[in-house]
């Protein structure tokens, strides 16, 4: 049986607890595949971080994207890099909005 290759977005500097407890509770199942930048971050890739993300993001079967109150680093095109990989991925989206207090 193939794993469902998950991915779980944030902005990098905030909500990251959040981040972790699903990437932890998905971890443990047999049958999930964490996918995203953190995996990545110990290897090489031949793509770009911003490439190879959004690549991910194309290909992952569920896509968790999890919002606050920043935006994140706007990139010169206006958008930011987790508004990237959530264009590439809204075929397999699942949305969680956040109130918690900026640090």
């Amino acid at each position: 049986m193939d794993k469902i290759k998950v991915m779980v977005s944030s902005t990098v500097k905030d909500l990251i607890g959040e981040r972790q407890c699903i990437e932890d509770t998905l971890s443990k199942l047999e049958f999930v595949e964490i996918v995203g930048a953190a995996p990545y971050a110990m290897t090489s890739v031949s793509l770009s971080s911003a490439q190879n993300t959004k690549l991910l993001a194309q290909n992952c079967d569920l896509y968790i994207l999890i919002l606050g109150k920043r935006f994140g680093m706007e990139r010169p095109d206006g958008k930011s890099a987790t508004e990237i990989e959530f264009d590439a991925a809204y075929h397999s989206c699942l949305l969680y909005t956040s109130d918690a207090a900026d640090d």
